[in-house]
């Protein structure tokens, strides 16, 4: 085979490819739903972009051109090579992104709150950290979804708790008598975020769809403003062909809830609250 011949044909199968990946480009930003409600679509996208290398391949073949066929094999790995850079490149670009905001000491809070809101979920339920912090503090508790419409328990005294039980949503647990309210929106508060958590998306923007792994941050609303104390992430950056090494330390949603609230937040909490309570 002829070396400059080789050559000529991988440039046309680039060309192939850039004008290839031209129309599958105009295709896909007209209807990109299309892919997702007909498969074959996609098809015709590939044969789009693909198509040119392709058909230089099978006409070499066919007439016993090799350096045709070496060529467009040629413009396909060069095609290969590029994506298989770009993708460390992103790799490497975004796990360095990530590493710089990993906030691990806590600012202080410029006021004292009365709520902590917990991150994010679909259960309203007091969970274990919930029932913990009622235990060791005078701070109410807001769990569930968004912040406008998340429920507060507030921990009430004994008497209150008896006197109430028939006309307001009350509950037991662990020596504690709590009373919910559900609230249309979390005002002043300190507020546990995860990703997962709407009004989280600028605390967690870097993160990106290509991180995989655990984080939180501390963040202290005042007056309408949130203000990032701290930020704990531990995961990685995974792209097609790359994954990064681990960013940040491992740890758990309890040593996070424990650092930033600086308490204790131990089970033997509860058990001592048990004990009290049957005392009553």
């Amino acid at each position: 085979m002829r070396p400059r011949a080789v050559l000529a044909w991988t440039f046309v199968g680039c060309i192939t490819l850039l004008v290839g990946f031209g129309l599958g480009g105009a295709l896909g930003s007209g209807g990109f739903g299309l892919f997702l409600v007909f498969p074959g679509v996609t098809l015709i996208f590939l044969l789009i972009v693909f198509g040119g290398p392709i058909a230089l391949i099978v006409v070499g073949i066919a007439k016993r051109k090799w350096e045709m066929v070496a060529g467009s094999i040629g413009a396909l790995l060069i095609l290969f090579g590029a994506s298989v850079v770009s993708d460390w490149l992103e790799m490497r670009h975004l796990a360095q992104q990530v590493e710089v905001p990993d906030m691990r000491p806590f600012a202080a809070a410029q006021a004292r709150h009365s709520i902590i809101a917990q991150e994010y979920s679909q259960s309203t339920d007091c969970d274990q950290l919930c029932q913990l912090i009622l235990v060791n503090s005078d701070y109410a508790v807001a769990v569930g979804g968004p912040s406008y419409n998340r429920v507060v328990y507030r921990k009430i005294s004994h008497n209150e708790c008896l006197e109430t039980q028939y006309v307001r949503h009350n509950v037991r647990f662990f020596g504690v008598c709590a009373t919910t309210d559900t609230v249309a929106q979390i005002g002043d508060a300190l507020l546990i975020q995860t990703p997962m958590n709407f009004e989280a998306l600028d605390t967690f923007r870097d993160l990106g769809y290509r991180f995989t792994g655990t984080a939180f941050a501390f963040v202290e609303r005042q007056e309408g403003q949130d203000r990032v104390l701290g930020r704990w992430i531990s995961g990685k950056i995974k792209t097609s062909w790359f994954e990064s090494e681990e960013i940040g330390g491992e740890f758990t949603r309890e040593a996070f809830y424990r650092a930033a609230l600086g308490m204790r937040l131990s089970i033997d909490d509860l058990k001592h609250a048990t004990w009290l309570w049957e005392g009553l």
